[in-house]
Order: C-alpha cells, then sequence, then structure tokens
C-alpha cells in the first residue's frame, strides 16, 4: 500500500507566524497558530449563523444573551454578574 503525502499550503496564519518568525525570533509566537485559527473558524461561523439572526433582527451576542436566560431557567432572569458568569 502506498502512502500518500500531501503538501500542504500555507494559510495566512502560517504567514503572520512567518512574519514573527523573522522580526522577532526570540519571541515564542507558537501558540499564535492554534488560537489564529479558532479565532477565524469562529469568525466563519458566525457569518453562517448570521442570516439566521437576522430574520429575527438579532445579532450574535443578542442571541446568546436569549440562549443563556433561556438556560437558566424560570423566571428566566439573571444579574449582570450572572450573565457575565454562565
Amino acid at each position: 500500500m502506498k502512502s500518500e503525502t500531501r503538501k500542504i499550503q500555507p494559510d495566512a496564519v502560517d504567514r503572520i507566524l512567518a512574519q514573527w518568525a523573522r522580526e522577532r525570533p526570540d519571541l515564542n509566537v507558537s501558540p499564535m497558530g492554534p488560537i489564529g485559527r479558532l479565532k477565524r473558524c469562529a469568525a466563519l461561523l458566525e457569518q453562517q449563523l448570521e442570516p439566521g439572526f437576522i430574520q429575527f433582527e438579532l445579532s450574535f451576542w443578542e442571541f446568546d444573551m436569549l440562549a443563556t436566560l433561556l438556560r437558566s431557567g424560570a423566571p428566566y432572569k439573571l444579574s449582570p454578574t450572572e450573565l457575565f458568569l454562565l
């Protein structure tokens, strides 16, 4: 059985890491790789969810807050601190 090797194309995060390595080789910026990719995934996900929110005239944060209140149970109210902690 032949093993297939695919060359992975560098992405924007790879380019950012290369820039940091060039400008500040003394810094360990490796955590920026997964964090940057997660942030990009989250942004893409929000773009996909946005049309569903728009039909109800909601933004992402408004939906998140309403969902938090709903899952908290009756009487469906929380203090600002409680909202922050959940």
